[in-house]
């Protein structure tokens, strides 16, 4: 047998090893990234224009009626201690109920 011959195998294709690659995502190719260009992206600044969604009326119309709800619902205090407070600074609070409608103006 010459140097580039190689000794025939004895298994057929489907019964050889099948050689495996390692995965290369994960914790650690996230390690080994890290350091190579990664500072360049440090001190991004958007450049862009500012894209407005609501107009100002608009904005304020949602914060009014938020502030209905809160006045007239309420909303729901779990923590006793967060209730007391609240008591403290002028709120309904009522015993036995999560539930604090509003606050005193």
């Amino acid at each position: 047998m010459s140097e580039n011959e190689f000794p025939q195998s004895s298994l057929s294709d489907a019964e050889a090893p099948v050689e495996r690659r390692r995965r290369t995502g994960g914790r650690g190719a996230d390690r080994s990234r890290k350091g190579s260009g990664s500072s360049k992206y440090l001190n991004l600044v958007n450049t862009m224009a500012k894209s407005v969604v609501l107009s100002e009326d608009a904005l304020e119309a949602i914060h009014n009626a938020s502030l209905t709800i809160l006045e007239e619902i309420g909303m729901d205090v779990i923590l006793p201690e967060a209730r007391d407070r609240m008591k403290a600074a002028g709120a309904d609070v009522t015993p036995g109920t999560d539930r604090v409608p509003s606050i005193a103006a």
